[in-house]
């Protein structure tokens, strides 16, 4: 049975990738705070983790080593946004966000490395589209998504002589809770978003198609580019 390790798996993106490789047989460990709503799978086990702890992330790294000689895939997953101006952003939750969204798939992705490259594995990172372009209103986010796309695009550099194969996700609008507490979020019309089950299918078709080549970049966009602005809530 391959093993694999998912972080974010408690719900959105990560939730529908976890669905996906427990439907591909994997051994599925998964890495947040709160367990996926999938109980009763007996090949999915759950470490609570906070991927913003240092000691946290090397816990949950040595569990998982002690337990398996190898491991064929790892997908970091995990992340949030802080959005508007970029001085009305509270110094702690930047801080958080960039150890969530760029520092803790760095490290976790250095921890399992050996583990991998023992059956020439996969690692996956999924980004954002926000890694692309110029982001006003979510400077630091797009900062540290176009971080971690740089870094998957140069670890496969790194890594592809030892027959790692490393691939790039960067979903655009995505309809899923990551908005619940912004003040934005794709127009509800078809076409204005991608679902998070078309993100999980862009990843079992990356992890498939594997044989002499690896897809090593995909960016997934609605059709339409429509925000709608949330009204704000009144004292």
């Amino acid at each position: 049975m391959k093993i694999a390790v998912l972080s974010g798996a408690s719900s959105g993106i990560g939730l529908c990738i976890a669905r996906v490789l427990l439907n591909e047989d994997y051994k599925l460990y998964t890495l947040s705070r709160s367990a996926p709503p999938l109980d009763g799978n007996q090949n999915m086990i759950h470490i609570p983790c906070d991927l913003t702890s240092t000691d946290d992330r090397s816990r949950a790294a040595k569990t998982i080593l002690d337990a398996e000689s190898h491991i064929d895939l790892l997908i970091n997953c995990a992340g949030e946004g802080r959005f508007g101006p970029h001085e009305t952003i509270d110094a702690a939750q930047l801080q958080h966000m960039l150890q969530l969204n760029l520092e803790a798939p760095m490290i976790m992705t250095g921890y399992f490395l050996r583990a991998i490259r023992a059956v020439q594995g996969h690692i996956i990172n999924i980004s954002s589209i926000s890694a692309t372009g110029i982001a006003p209103h979510g400077c630091a986010y797009a900062a540290g998504k176009s971080g971690l796309s740089h870094f998957t695009k140069s670890l496969f550099e790194e890594t592809r002589r030892q027959g790692i194969a490393v691939s790039l996700i960067q979903p655009d609008l995505t309809r899923t809770d990551f908005y619940d507490a912004l003040s934005f979020e794709p127009e509800s019309v078809e076409g204005a978003y991608i679902n998070p089950e078309q993100v999980a299918d862009a990843v079992k078709y990356v992890i498939k198609s594997r044989s002499n080549m690896c897809v090593t970049e995909i960016s997934l966009r609605p059709q339409y580019n429509r925000i709608h602005r949330k009204q704000p809530m009144a004292d």
